[in-house]
């Protein structure tokens, strides 16, 4: 019998991501603040710093960025974290709501205020004049290859590692184009997102970034009725082959019923893996993807009642793999490949 170590160890990562971002403007302080207000007791946290500052009120208005984070544990069915931030330089007839910077579609932040604001269309240099730049800020959900998601937006007045002009790689004062102003610029950090939620499964990216390990249910040993683990799963834009099945991904899950499909993407079935689901039934197909069953894969899966098939690929059957599995009937034949095992 395994112990149960490792079940919850890929569940350790709980981070605050940044969910959603908005801008608002008003042409006085008076209004700026009651707009502040109003969007605090909507939940929305205010990064309190002027995005024009510097420039006095009869020259400009002012704008504040808000933002909604989210602790993220994996408790939710797929976090929808902001990844990537964008500032085009385009006046409001040429500025769209979505844009593509890098095969990645990116979205016209939300913006709120007086009218003008509204007809610049959330313009960071709002009310500065026709000659000042018109800037606009932009976001994405679509994933990255370090699966990072955003954790903190500041802005200062340091340029070096601040957000570039539609994506150069030199910090953009957002205050470009007036004579008067604080030189300020837009930065954000980022955290790796080590797994994800989705469809009641927990998935881990695996080191290859083309593939996931899935390793638990999101209601843990409660989890009840069909077990469906799916050959690949969308996340952040981008398909993730299954390829493994965790150690004690499912262990003591005994609430499963129906019969269990393994894909034919999965090559490694871990350790206790679905020990202890007792009310599995049917047959059981390992498929011919699947090279290693971990030590007490299936231990204790008295449900199944029929036939268990064993794919040409496997190589390696742990000891106790199908300890208790009381029920399989019909014959059992091991591939010429298989070099260790123990029922």
């Amino acid at each position: 019998m395994a112990v149960l170590l490792l079940c919850m160890a890929g569940r350790a990562q709980s981070s605050s991501f940044i969910t959603d971002v908005m801008l608002i403007g008003a042409e006085n302080a008076t209004d700026l603040a009651n707009l502040k207000a109003q969007y605090q007791g909507q939940g929305w946290q205010v990064l309190d710093y002027d995005l024009n500052k510097g420039i006095p009120w009869s020259q400009g208005n002012g704008v504040l960025l808000l933002y909604k984070t989210a602790s993220y544990n994996g408790n939710s069915a797929d976090c929808e974290y902001i990844t990537d931030l964008y500032l085009q330089n385009r006046g409001a007839s040429s500025t769209t709501p979505t844009l593509t910077h890098n095969g990645r579609t990116y979205h016209l932040a939300p913006y709120a205020g007086h009218q003008h604001f509204l007809d610049v269309m959330g313009d960071l240099n709002s009310g500065t004049g026709w000659n000042t730049d018109a800037i606009h800020l932009y976001y994405t959900k679509e994933s990255f290859p370090d699966h990072r998601g955003v954790t903190s937006i500041t802005v200062n007045t340091t340029q070096s590692g601040a957000v570039g002009r539609e994506g150069g790689s030199t910090g953009y004062n957002l205050n470009a184009g007036c004579s008067s102003g604080d030189n300020i610029y837009l930065h954000f950090t980022t955290a790796a997102v080590l797994f994800f939620a989705q469809d009641d499964l927990y998935y881990r990216f695996n080191s290859d970034n083309t593939s996931v390990t899935v390793f638990g249910h999101t209601s843990g040993t409660e989890a009840t009725g069909s077990l469906v683990i799916p050959a690949s799963v969308n996340h952040g834009g981008t398909n993730y082959a299954v390829t493994a099945i965790g150690d004690s991904a499912f262990y003591l899950c005994w609430g499963f019923t129906g019969s269990l499909t393994i894909p034919n993407s999965v090559t490694t079935i871990g350790v206790s893996a679905f020990e202890g689901c007792s009310d599995f039934t049917g047959s059981l197909t390992i498929p011919n993807s699947v090279t290693t069953i971990g030590v007490s894969a299936f231990e204790g899966c008295i449900g199944f009642t029929g036939s268990l098939t064993l794919g040409t690929s496997v190589t390696t059957i742990g000891d106790g793999a199908f300890e208790g599995c009381i029920g399989f009937t019909g014959s059992l034949t091991l591939g010429t490949s298989v070099t260790g095992w123990r029922f």
